[in-house]
């Protein structure tokens, strides 16, 4: 076994793997949410029909892609 660290401890690939799994939930919606230009583009206009539209597409893709799962 081998350490940079100062304290070692053991890791399995199946503990790796399920971090990554359970992490994965943010790279899926990092792609698909929409510009956060958008939302920023509906403050400065005052329109708050836009920034609702912004506000339900992140919502879908949170739906989509929930905290945790794989």
């Amino acid at each position: 076994q081998t350490c940079a660290l100062p304290i070692c401890f053991p890791v399995t690939i199946h503990a790796v793997e399920a971090l990554v799994a359970s992490e994965a939930y943010k790279a899926k919606r990092a792609a698909e949410y929409p510009p956060y230009t958008d939302y920023l583009d509906g403050i400065v206009k005052g329109d708050t029909a836009q920034v609702q539209a912004y506000i339900d597409a992140c919502n879908a893709i949170k739906n989509k892609y929930p905290k945790g799962a794989a």
